[in-house]
């Protein structure tokens, strides 16, 4: 039987499922709600969702059905996020009309959401069904069937809402989703950071932990036998890990494992033991950098970089937009080689001030983020000799697997340093200061790609899934 997840080990995999007990706080994350059309719009907070999800080979078609457990802590008319329009909508066994699930604006003009315009009551376990067409985000050929859910943090709305219902990153819910290909002889697998059961030829189940937000979830589907894969684990400091990679060159595979497992070393080591059940990396040629839970899609030369992400992104996760700048800053200073700083930057950026409602990474995390890094890490070793390191593995082993704002980050600071860093954060970060600028387009674009690809275009994505 052909199952990735067969080597996850299910006592591993519940084990870190079970997470969810102390989740229940996602709702104090979240942006605030806001009046609309004469009611009130509020945010969700889903405990897990089942996504079916059935490909059609011989007439190109894909077809998905979502069923989401979710609450709201005051009453009012939930909102979540899905790209895709909803065909049918039953709310708590209720038929509803498709048009009641409407794109709507966030009072900051700064995102689109859907708001489902029906009132719920608070502290109470909601079931919302609805299924949708998937075919646009599907490539059919020949009799196979390509579908990667991939995703990026540079721009508005590129998280799983791309392909499935979910949530802002503020949101921790398990997922499973169910998968069938009909119309085809051809046997396919799959690429998951989940636990991939195959039920029957060309069905699956893939389980995913509840610690994953809608920036967590990796998946792709292909023809068996596209890709040169290599299976292989890490002796890890919990137990192993294992490891899959895969590409369309077999120096790619064999380059991407010896790496992999030098990185996996060099990570636990700096910060502490691995936060998933298994790793997965898809080298491409041409970059296209992202990361998951345990898994990535990179070239070869930013492995590292994104290795680094199932620490910090990944493993200490965003739970806005506002927040995304940390993890990229901490991977862009290892990346540097650690650098020691002796002062702050000089040119302020705003990395943290944005509207709540804001979801993706500014630009400048990865120079002037990286910068204050290197400036903390000076701060530090002035009483500390393990500096920034030694900061960021107790950050990585306190909020392990859950979601942290700029204020916790902050917080963190104040108590390794021992004083309030209000000042130094209103300035640099939170840019409340008088002299420091929102940024503009052009600043921060000038990132070093080799080190983290630029994410790749929509028709990039077709080609490589």
């Amino acid at each position: 039987m052909k199952s990735q997840g067969r080597t996850l080990g299910i006592g591993l995999l519940f084990l870190i499922s079970n997470q969810g007990l102390v989740l229940a706080g996602d709702l104090e994350k979240a942006p605030p709600g806001f009046s609309h059309q004469g009611g009130k719009a509020v945010f969700a907070d889903f405990s897990h969702v089942g996504l079916s999800l059935r490909f059609d080979a011989l007439n190109g078609k894909a077809q998905a059905r979502a069923v989401i457990e979710f609450e709201v802590g005051e009453e009012g008319m939930p909102l979540f996020d899905m790209i895709p329009d909803a065909q049918t909508v039953i709310l708590d066994g209720n038929t509803l009309d498709p048009a009641s699930v409407t794109s709507v604006k966030d009072p900051h003009k700064q995102s689109t959401l859907r708001l489902l315009g029906v009132n719920v009551e608070p502290q109470r376990r909601h079931t919302l069904e609805m299924t949708y067409d998937l075919s646009s985000q599907v490539s059919f050929s020949q009799g196979t069937v390509s579908a990667g859910f991939f995703m990026s943090d540079l721009s508005d709305r590129e998280y799983f809402e791309q392909f499935a219902p979910t949530n802002y990153e503020y949101d921790q819910y398990s997922q499973s989703i169910g998968v069938e290909i009909t119309g085809t002889d051809k046997r396919h697998e799959i690429f998951a950071n989940g636990q991939v059961e195959e039920l029957a030829f060309n069905k699956w189940t893939v389980n995913f932990p509840a610690y994953y937000t809608s920036s967590s979830f990796y998946f792709h589907l292909v023809k068996e036998g596209r890709f040169v894969v290599s299976r292989s684990s890490y002796a890890g400091l919990e137990g192993e890990i294992p490891l899959t990679v895969y590409s369309i060159s077999q120096s790619n595979v064999a380059n991407g494992m010896q790496r992999l497992k030098r990185y996996m070393a060099e990570l636990e080591g700096t910060y502490g033991a691995f936060a998933h059940p298994s790793f997965t990396a898809y080298i491409t040629d041409g970059g296209g950098g992202m990361e998951y839970c345990g898994a990535t899609v990179t070239s070869l030369s930013a492995l590292g970089h994104e290795t680094t992400h199932s620490w910090f992104a990944r493993g200490v996760m965003p739970a806005n937009g506002n927040a995304g700048w940390i993890d990229e800053a901490i991977a862009s200073w290892r990346d540097n080689n650690y650098p020691r700083g002796s002062g702050p930057s000089r040119t302020l950026r705003m990395l943290g001030g944005f509207s709540p409602y804001k979801r993706y990474t500014t630009m400048d995390a990865y120079g002037y983020g990286a910068d204050l890094i290197s400036d903390f890490d000076g701060w530090v070793a002035r009483s500390n000799d393990a500096g920034m390191k030694g900061v960021l593995r107790d950050l990585f082993a306190q909020f392990k697997r859950q979601t942290i704002t700029v204020p916790m980050f902050q917080s963190h600071m104040e108590r390794a340093l021992g004083q309030s860093l209000q000042a130094f954060f209103d300035k640099y970060i939170y840019g409340r200061s008088s002299s420091a600028p929102v940024s503009s387009a052009s600043p921060g674009w000038d990132v070093n790609w080799s080190r983290h690809p630029r994410p790749f275009t929509k028709e990039e994505l077709k080609k490589i899934i």
